[in-house]
């Protein structure tokens, strides 16, 4: 079965050839004499269809052709501006698409392949597929090569990467040199892209005076940027809980804080901290601006004794917010704490925002959360 499809497919490209050739030498020859000033699609199918439908953008019927011996002529004449088309056979069969001007088409159809040859831009996509697919192809030739063990792991991503450098540098070159065209925007739209490379582009066609696609990669950029973003907040570990003795001699947990909070912040602390003293008229500040919208403090004392703790506490006028004594340093442990001011930023669902947070962060940070 392998054999005979290779074969079938062999027959369709050699049937291709001859077909092409005749039909451009055809075309050459009327153009002598044609005055036609739009599209013509000329075509031939194998298989027993009575008619052919050519269709616009919006799947609507603009032309149609019979079929007499396989072979069918479509002419017309479409706006000056390239636009994307169909052609089908049924309303129940597939569509294939191609870019439509008013120039010459050659069309061939066989159960299972089809092409539709002619137009500068429908060319011009044609050989910018065929590369990319090129390419797709030696990376699958070098893939299979490395799990049979043919190559080594240095080897083949040394290849892989120097393909996808090659794929990536052609599809900024295409979409550049169509600028202006309906081809790099549909390069944009068929394209997974990191916010780096998007970055790059955009930059590339500052001076572009296409608006329409200018437009579309500022929305990409916003709708890429927002899904990086709760990836992002998907990917954030859930805080381990902790308790301990509070100011009032009883026990107060992590738990019991973030409760219905929108943001909380854990902060080591010590009275002995000379840093740590600095910023909490800072941290005091930022308590009141945001306590009454969902944000609280757990300041957790890495303090020597309890009464420097305590003493510490009121000194800095921070007995608004909740305070717990670490006697053991073993809640500064589990956080990974190494030095203070440590501080740990926790979100709505009680998970890391970032561990070891600083004031200029923290301070954005909040801003993003109660805007």
């Amino acid at each position: 079965m392998k054999n005979y499809y290779i074969v079938k497919q062999a027959f369709f490209f050699s049937l291709l050839f001859v077909f092409v050739a005749c039909n451009l030498t055809e075309t050459n020859k009327q153009n002598t004499i044609d005055t036609h000033q739009g599209y013509t699609i000329k075509g031939y199918t194998n298989q027993s269809y009575d008619s052919i439908f050519l269709l616009d953008k919006d799947s609507l019927v603009i032309n149609k052709s019979k079929i007499t011996n396989g072979a069918f002529l479509l002419k017309g004449t479409t706006s000056p501006q390239a636009s994307f088309a169909f052609v089908t056979f049924d309303a129940k069969m597939p569509l294939h698409s191609f870019i439509i001007e008013n120039e010459a088409y050659n069309a061939l159809f066989s159960k299972n392949n089809w092409m539709i040859l002619g137009g500068d831009l429908n060319s011009k996509l044609a050989y910018f597929e065929a590369n990319k697919t090129n390419l797709l192809a030696q990376k699958a030739k070098y893939y299979a090569q490395y799990k049979a063990d043919h190559i080594l792991a240095p080897k083949y991503y040394k290849l892989r990467d120097s393909i996808d450098n090659i794929a990536t540098n052609n599809l900024f070159k295409f979409i550049e040199d169509n600028n202006t065209n309906i081809l790099s925007l549909y390069a944009v739209k068929q394209t997974t892209w990191p916010i780096g490379n998007l970055n790059t582009l955009q930059t590339a066609l500052n001076d572009s005076p296409n608006n329409e696609l200018k437009q579309y990669i500022s929305s990409l950029k916003k709708k890429i940027k927002k899904i990086e973003k709760k990836e992002k907040i998907n990917r954030r570990e859930v805080a381990p809980d902790f308790s301990g003795t509070n100011l009032n001699g009883r026990i107060t947990s992590l738990d019991d804080v973030k409760k219905n909070k929108k943001a909380v912040l854990i902060d080591f602390w010590a009275s002995w901290c000379g840093p740590c003293r600095r910023l909490t008229p800072t941290v005091r500040s930022l308590y009141n601006q945001y306590k009454d919208k969902g944000f609280d403090i757990l300041t957790v004392s890495e303090d020597r004794s309890i009464d420097a703790w305590q003493n510490g506490v009121r000194e800095d006028k921070m007995d608004s917010w909740n305070h717990i004594y670490d006697e053991n340093g073993y809640v500064a442990a589990s956080y990974g704490v190494r030095g203070i001011p440590h501080m740990v930023l926790l979100d709505d669902k009680g998970r890391i925002i970032k561990n070891k947070i600083s004031i200029t962060e923290l301070k954005a940070q909040l801003k993003d959360i109660f805007k």
